[in-house]
């Protein structure tokens, strides 16, 4: 499913005239930011900003909120950083069993373990590609 089109919601709802041009922008809106929610992502191109954000590790992999790209990652672990040969995005290619576009979801590190503290956040990941890209599915 892709992001319904101003135009193809007014002809679903059937508004002809001009003046319902606002209220058509208002449910479209509306439904966007209720998919977003219910889906627990946030759909659009990212920020292009780089943003840390914080995780709490599991012993090989570390499952993070949706990231479209890795160019430019930074990831630490436990405050050491961690190199591109050292960790694998998650899922390959960026593909789902479906043969499908999905952002990457998390790192596996391939040589050693995530350094674990009970629930505390050890892994920081910084990237300015943040978010999905591939439209609301």
């Amino acid at each position: 499913m892709a992001d319904a089109s101003f135009d193809e919601l007014k002809l679903l709802l059937r508004l002809e005239q001009p003046s319902d041009d606002q209220f058509a922008e208002l449910c479209l809106s509306a439904a966007k930011v209720g998919v977003a929610k219910f889906c627990r992502r946030s759909f659009g191109a990212p920020s292009g900003s780089a943003v840390s954000r914080v995780f709490v590790p599991g012993r090989d992999v570390v499952w993070i909120d949706d990231l479209a790209s890795t160019s430019g990652v930074v990831v630490s672990n436990y405050g050491s950083a961690v190199t591109a040969d050292d960790m694998q995005f998650e899922p390959l290619n960026q593909l789902t069993e479906a043969m499908t576009y999905t952002p990457y979801t998390a790192i596996r590190l391939k040589s050693s373990w995530w350094h674990q503290r009970g629930q505390e956040a050890t892994v920081t990941v910084t990237s300015d590609q943040w978010g999905w890209t591939g439209g609301t599915p």
